[in-house]
């Protein structure tokens, strides 16, 4: 299910993209919509190499884990 939920924002990016290129009248919203398209597509590509969703990720399960092991630690010395 993830492959067609990245499949359907790259396809919608690209069509937002090219949009201002379809033959027609000029249309404003057409280009600040390939604009805005292209500032996400280049926000993605610069969270690639330094991983921020992953690493951001990792952190928070890290932090869970370590106040769960807090937690069973103090019901531990607790209980003894």
């Amino acid at each position: 299910m993830p492959f067609f939920r990245i499949a359907l924002w790259i396809v919608l990016l690209v069509s937002a993209m090219l949009l201002p290129f379809l033959p027609g009248r000029h249309d404003p919203l057409a280009a600040s919509l390939s604009v805005s398209a292209v500032v996400v597509c280049f926000g993605g590509l610069l969270l690639i190499p330094i991983g921020a969703p992953p690493t951001r990720r990792t952190i928070r399960l890290g932090e869970a884990q370590s106040r769960s092991a807090e937690c069973a630690d103090g019901v531990a010395e607790f209980l003894q």
